[in-house]
């Protein structure tokens, strides 16, 4: 493929020349502040090329690009390519695997192997999460059920406020007619001469 240089190229049209993952390609536009177009980054020719001359594997990269090119032309590639590839597919002892390993391929998927131990521990961490889910379910439920005593204690606080104001106006009432009172009684007994 020929990189022109006001052509606009794809992640995926970058790849072609260059070893680089998606994301790395997906980093260097965003630092670079390439242009976004339907949510996807562009890259000019000259962006391409740029690219390609910072890449270090370039040199191995063009030759399975080559590769591809001539199989996209409907022309085979080399037979020692065909042969070792055809050898490789062979000395895999699991149809299942190389037939989905085939089609991700094929769909441009990203696969990823992980050993034993990774996937116990992937288990275990997926269990530990779905467990702590449920905690934190359980706790909000509590928080909600403690609101609603918090929401009682206060309206019985604010219930108590007022008795007891009502019961100080009262006492005060009360003290007050009891002043009155001897004090009517005092004079009518006629001690307030004194």
């Amino acid at each position: 493929m020929e990189i022109k240089e006001d052509g606009f190229y794809s992640i995926e049209d970058v790849q072609q020349f260059v070893d680089w993952s998606r994301r790395k390609l997906q980093r260097y536009a965003q630092k670079n502040e390439f242009r976004i177009i339907d949510n996807r980054y562009l890259f000019t020719g000259t962006q391409v090329k740029k690219v390609i001359e910072i890449d270090v594997n370039v040199t191995s990269r063009r030759q399975k690009v080559s590769v591809r090119t001539a199989s996209r032309n409907n022309s085979a590639p080399p037979k020692n390519i065909t042969h070792r590839i055809i050898e490789l597919v062979q000395e895999i002892d699991n149809d299942d695997y190389v037939i989905s390993l085939l089609n991700a391929i094929k769909e441009k998927k990203h696969l990823e192997a992980m050993s034993e131990e990774e996937y116990s521990m992937f288990v275990d961490k997926l269990k530990e999460a779905n467990s702590l889910a449920v905690r934190v379910e359980e706790y909000k439920q509590e928080i909600e059920r403690m609101e609603g005593y918090v929401l009682d204690y206060r309206n019985n606080i604010e219930y108590f406020k007022k008795s007891l104001d009502k019961r100080q106006e009262e006492t005060e009432l009360l003290l007050k007619t009891i002043h009155q009172r001897s004090f009517i009684e005092a004079k009518e007994k006629k001690f307030d001469k004194d």
